[in-house]
């Protein structure tokens, strides 16, 4: 008799079934998360377009890239109408991977933001703005 309270090893299969298609689902729709190219997002940088920073205030605090606001992804819907009043400025965000800016570029989008612009994770980012 099974008891109630414990895996079997069938139940543990399953759960690491389900686990390998979730992370596999993430890098899928992180591959497939549309990134602004390289060229294009320098030239809106050089245009005066506003870099954010979705990442939570302690990672911006821990280290962030010249010219950012932070701006987590949490407060997007409140705070960037406050910040920017002006919905066709273009808007370059930011994270961690890339995952959090590309849900807030959903967000701005939704909010009326015509310019709004995924360059995805820190490190491309911070190769985006320094050219290298």
């Amino acid at each position: 008799m099974k008891h109630p309270n414990r895996l079997n090893l069938e139940d543990m299969e399953w759960a690491l079934l389900f686990i390998v298609f979730d992370l596999i689902a993430l890098a899928i729709l992180l591959c497939s998360s549309e990134r602004v190219p390289v060229d294009e997002a320098a030239d809106h940088l050089r245009n005066g377009a506003l870099l954010i920073d979705v990442r939570m205030p302690t990672e911006f605090a821990a280290s962030h890239l010249p010219n950012a606001v932070n701006i987590p992804v949490t407060g997007i819907p409140e705070l960037v109408p406050i910040r920017v009043r002006d919905k066709s400025r273009v808007l370059l965000l930011h994270g961690h991977i890339g995952m959090r800016s590309e849900i807030a570029k959903q967000l701005l989008e939704g909010l009326g933001y015509a310019n709004v612009f995924n360059l995805g994770s820190y490190h491309r980012a911070s190769q985006i703005t320094t050219g290298r």
